[in-house]
């Protein structure tokens, strides 16, 4: 227990939130509303929210790609795959060129062979393709 209790708002970004709890080592953080508790946020519930952004709760295949790093063109990057039913998960696109995305999220998982086909024309070297 402590007496110094970190909290949160309710127009507070979830992310802001989630790295208040990382940096602090703290699995919950309540909610205040008008200075009064409205609320927990606990690691579950951003376990959840991570399970959503990705897209996991779905039938899909989990791609990583090298693509060329322009600075100011991530999402002209990722515009050619589009026709795989991509997701694309924030800040897809890091300093290295790296790209995350999730494909066939429509009801159809496209298999590897297929996928490898489509992308090695796109991206300078496909990463990893897994499915989940």
């Amino acid at each position: 227990m402590t007496r110094k209790v970190l909290t949160t708002s309710v127009d507070t970004p979830i992310e802001e939130a989630a790295r208040v709890m990382a940096d602090n080592k703290v699995g919950g953080l309540p909610v205040l509303r008008d200075d009064k508790v409205g609320g927990i946020i606990t690691e579950t519930d951003l376990f959840k929210i991570l399970l959503e952004m990705m897209g996991a709760r779905q039938m899909g295949v989990r791609v990583s790609v090298l693509v060329p790093n322009v600075a100011g063109r991530s999402h002209s990057s990722a515009r050619p795959f589009s026709r795989l039913a991509a997701t694309f998960w924030p800040g897809h696109v890091c300093r290295r060129g790296s790209l995350q995305f999730r494909a066939g999220l429509q009801g159809v998982r496209p298999d590897e062979a297929t996928l490898k086909a489509v992308l090695e024309p796109l991206a300078l070297q496909v990463k990893d393709i897994r499915t989940c």
